[in-house]
Order: C-alpha cells, then structure tokens, then sequence
C-alpha cells in the first residue's frame, strides 16, 4: 500500500535552503540585550562593508552589517548600509533574479573565491549549488569551509543543517545549530534547532529557551524574524495535545509569515486561515499542492507537486506526494513508478547509504505502483526483501505497509488466502497503533482486490456496507475520493452479476 505523505510524515519548520542574496539575518533592536555575549570586531565589520560595496544586493553582508551596527552603537557610522537595507526590506515584490546555470554560478563563485577566500557567504552559495547538482562531496566541503570561517551567521548555519539533514545526519546538523554563539538569541536558528531534535525524538533545551523569548523577549526582534519558532513551537504543542496553545502560537508566526511559517499553518493550524491568505504564495509549490489537495483539485494538485519535485529535487516528501496523487487517485502508474525510481536515485546519490526504513519504503512505494500497473515481473525485483518480514514480530509501519503490498501481489497471481491473510495483518496492526488513516488506506486496497475478484451480488453488496461504515464522510478527503472511485466499481460489477 502506498499512504500520502502528509498524513503519515510529520511536517516539521525545516530551514530550507537559502542562497544570500534571498536571505536576511536576524536583527536585534535591543543594544543591551546582548551584553557579554557577542564581541564585535571592527576589523570583521569593516571587512563586510566592503563586501557589501562591491554587492549591495546582497542581503545576507548587509544584514550582519545592520545587525553589529545596531548592538554594538555604530548607526552613523554603517548608516548607507542601514538606509539600503531598509529600502530593500520594504519592497513589496522585489523583481525575480535571472536564473543562472548552476554551473554558471559555481564558475563566478570560484572566480570570487580567488580574491576573497574567506568569503564564508560564497562558500555556502557554492555548497548549495553542488548539492543541487548532486555532487555530495564537494557541497560537504565547501560547507565545512564555510562554517570554518564563520559559525555564527544565521546564513552560513541554518543552510549547513539543512545541508546535513539533506545527506542523513540529523545529528550534525543540530550540533552546528547549538554550537553558535547565537543559539540561545538568534529565533532562527533556535527554530531549527528544535526542529531537527523533533525530527531525532531527542529531548532538547531549545522549547524552553524558544518559549523564553518569545513570550518574554518578543519585542527585541522584528515580527518577521519570530515567524518561524513561533511556528515551530506551535507545532511541538500540537504534538503534545495542547491545541489550545498551539493555535496561539500560529496565530503569533501568522503576524508577518514567511513561506516555511505560512505552510507549517496549513498542516497542523485547527481554525482555517481566511481565504485572502491563500493567495500569498502563488508561485510555491508546496502551498499550491496542500490548498489543493484540500480542495480535492488533484490534477492541479499533481502539477503542483511535479513543480515542488523540481524545486527541492533531494527531498523525498515533493516526490512521494506526486506520487500518490499520481498513482493512487489519478491511476498515473507510469509517472508514480518514474517519480519514486528517480527520488530512491538522488536519495543514494546524495546519502551515500539509506537507512534501513527509508530503503523500505521506497521499495514499497516502487512496487505498489507497478503492482497497480499489472508488472509483475518488475514489481518481484522490489518485493524480495518483503519475504524475510512475513513471519517476523514487532514490524514497524512502514515494514507494515510492505507486507500488504506483498498481498497485492499474491492478489495479481490468485493466491487469495495468503492475499487476504497479509491485508488483514496490516489492517490489525494499524488500527492497534489508532492510526485511523492509513487502517482505512490499507482497507480500501483490500476492497479494491476484493471487487476484481467477486462475481456475487450478495458478497458484493455486503462489502459495499462494509466500506460505508469503514470510510465515512468524516474521513480525510483523499480517501473519500477512492472511496466514491470504488463504489463506481462496485454498480458496474453489481449491474454484471447474477
């Protein structure tokens, strides 16, 4: 069985990947506040001043710049560079950057790199357009050399978690957040912080240290600098149970929301947002697919996802969720099978090993599709280590899901028994686990098997009843529309039979 990631894969404020000239650092209007805590070297400011009159677009010099300049008293002195920020900042819309090959860009990053080899804001732009080109090595290293050189800016941080969190080490990637000097300060990598220890299940300092802030420190930062801990915080309490709160706390990162923040609201915020909202973020994918996943809208859903799968090629959840809506609502077999064979190739290639769960799932998700497509043969190469889990204890769910996609298989060769017998081990399982989604998921491709093979009026309209009961008008909306799908099937077989 194939399940949609947004039900079955926590969300989490993940930072995403940012190059400088898109990037803004964090701003503390407070000259006290830091006290004993940063040491502002004027040789270093100086230095970014004149990186910044060679560049004045980029966001990333200018901010570190505004940001000294403010704590440690120099205004008038930095004030060019306070006045051009502010101007940029208030633009509505800035005009879109011309898009540059990523080899382009890594040849002019190169080229900086021979006069300013201690530009650790190049270096992080060159490690993520090799990650974007796949070469793991070479973002790795240029990442190092970035922190080497500076580990403190929000920038050069937050990009190298999300670099770590994109090749598997969850591990290092919150190590580098919590070894900045501005961790306890700085919200934006606090947010990450707490994110990727979620992420791990590790018990983390960062809540209370984030609750800290912003309930008792909130007016030392810009709005828009505590979109996205607040959303984060939100999160971890809507995890907890504490709905109350957590709407609290979405509502606060909904005061000035940014793309990550905005997106986090629309999984897990209880109150809908007003309609008027939807229209920021016209051009992101991964809003687009979820407002219309909502909307039950699949195929522009399934286009939306496609764009999002071009936009963060090495993360899985863009791919497994055109996948599904492909594959699973739209009968797309073809293009579900390419989208996951393509995501389980970059997830190799940019990993190195896969983890023992991640390795499964995509075998799973391979081989349901070509299921589904009636190739047999093909599906049998994903299906091999599916065996050894049959008469193994204690499976977790995603081991779960495989074993009934070994039961559609047994379905497409006419061994029924065992095909029902595998169904039903996982069908138990979730329901025991009170997971209601992917029990009512798992049902709907037994019924769906069960159909193909019943010539009976009478056993036909006794598993439509069953269905009813089982996947009500309460049920997620995805699920509802295979529903309604199979009930069709259902009359035409009802109409044949005797």
């Amino acid at each position: 069985m194939s399940g949609l990631i947004y039900y079955n894969d926590k969300r989490r404020v993940l930072p995403k990947l940012v190059r400088s000239d898109q990037f803004s650092e964090t701003i503390i209007d407070n000259k006290d506040f830091l006290s004993g805590n940063f040491f502002f070297n004027d040789e270093e400011i100086r230095k970014l001043y004149l990186l910044w009159k060679k560049d004045k677009n980029n966001k990333s010099v200018s901010g570190e710049i505004v940001s000294f300049a403010i704590v440690a008293g120099k205004e008038l002195e930095y004030a060019d560079v306070i006045e051009q920020f502010k101007y940029k900042n208030s633009e509505s819309k800035e005009s879109e950057d011309i898009q540059i090959d990523l080899h382009e860009r890594i040849s002019n990053n190169k080229k900086k790199l021979i006069f300013e080899p201690k530009d650790s804001i190049t270096w992080t732009n060159q490690a993520i357009n090799y990650l974007e080109l796949g070469q793991r090595e070479k973002a790795l290293n240029a990442i190092y050399t970035a922190l080497t050189i500076e580990k403190n800016s929000s920038f050069v941080t937050r990009n190298a978690s999300r670099i770590f969190n994109i090749i598997g080490d969850n591990s290092l990637a919150i190590k580098i957040l919590k070894s900045s000097d501005y961790y306890k300060y700085d919200p934006q990598i606090l947010s990450s912080e707490i994110s990727f220890s979620q992420l791990e299940n590790r018990q983390t300092k960062g809540i209370d240290l984030g609750m800290n802030l912003l309930l008792k420190q909130k007016e030392r930062y810009q709005l828009s600098q505590l979109s996205e801990l607040s959303s984060t915080l939100g999160t971890v309490e809507y995890f907890k149970g504490d709905f109350k709160k957590s709407e609290k706390l979405f509502d606060i990162s909904l005061e000035s929301f940014n793309e990550n923040s905005f997106a986090q609201s629309l999984w897990y915020k209880k109150n809908p947002l007003p309609n008027k909202l939807n229209t920021f973020f016209e051009q992101s994918p991964e809003i687009q697919t979820h407002l219309r996943i909502k909307e039950s809208d699949f195929i522009n859903a399934f286009n939306s996802a496609n764009d999002w799968t071009i936009i963060e090629p090495y993360s899985k959840r863009p791919f497994e969720t055109a996948a599904f809506i492909g594959g699973v609502l739209l009968d797309k077999f073809d293009v579900a099978t390419q989208l996951m064979e393509t995501s389980f190739s970059k997830q190799k290639q940019i990993k190195g090993t896969l983890s023992s769960n991640d390795e499964t799932a995509f075998k799973n998700n391979i081989a349901y599709y070509l299921l589904r497509n009636n190739k047999l043969d093909e599906a049998k190469v994903y299906l091999k280590d599916s065996i050894s889990l049959v008469d193994r204890q204690n499976l977790n769910s995603i081991e779960h899901a495989y074993i009934a996609t070994l039961g559609l298989y047994f379905y497409k060769i006419g061994e029924i028994e065992l095909a029902r017998k595998f169904y039903s081990k996982t069908i138990n399982f979730f329901k025991t686990q009170n997971n209601l989604y992917n029990t009512k998921s798992a049902f709907l491709n037994f019924i769906r098997e069960e159909i193909s093979i019943t010539d009976s009026k009478e056993e036909l309209i006794k598993l439509k009843k069953e269905l009813d009961i089982r996947v009500n008008e309460k049920s997620e909306n995805d699920l509802i529309y295979i529903k309604n799908k199979l009930i069709k099937d259902f009359e035409e077989k009802i109409i044949l039979s005797k």
